[in-house]
């Protein structure tokens, strides 16, 4: 993650923790982690461009919070991020693969575009999606749930 500040300026955090209970909170899983993005104060103040990588273990939620600088069409990436690149080591319990996994794809697949002014993926690509649902079922039948979620 230093690598990734170091060469584009974009912070990147990564959280591990074990379930929002630990924390007292009942507040939904994305409104959470949009809080805990907003209380950190990740990213440059005038770009907007932080991003955050959360995984609650118990809970068995990951979610990948994006800056305001990013349009909302970059959720898409971030969503294709978790549903192939992470949940198959999160559904193995490799919280750290996962994760790992998750970082090394910010780059190429978000911020490396983001910075170079290119538009989004187009969400109407749906193989992605498909091979992230086919991806999920797997997990989901053979590894646990995870739910993987992003805004």
């Amino acid at each position: 993650m230093k690598a990734i500040r170091d060469d584009t300026q974009v912070h990147v955090v990564a959280i591990t923790y074990p379930s929002q209970a630990a924390l007292s909170t009942s507040t939904a899983f994305e409104p959470f982690a949009t809080a805990w993005f907003n209380a950190w104060a990740i990213g440059d103040d005038a770009r907007d461009d932080g991003i955050m990588v959360l995984i609650l273990t118990e809970d068995r939620r990951v979610r990948i919070e994006l800056g305001s600088g990013f349009a909302r069409d970059w959720d898409y990436a971030a969503q294709s991020i978790i549903d192939e690149r992470m949940v198959p080591f999160l559904a193995d319990d490799d919280w750290n693969g996962g994760l790992n996994a998750g970082i090394a794809a910010l780059r190429p697949q978000i911020i490396d575009p983001f910075l170079a002014g290119e538009d989004a993926p187009a969400a109407g690509n749906d193989l992605p999606w498909i091979l992230g649902g086919i991806g999920g079922f797997i997990a989901l039948f053979f590894g646990g749930s995870w739910a993987a979620s992003k805004l």
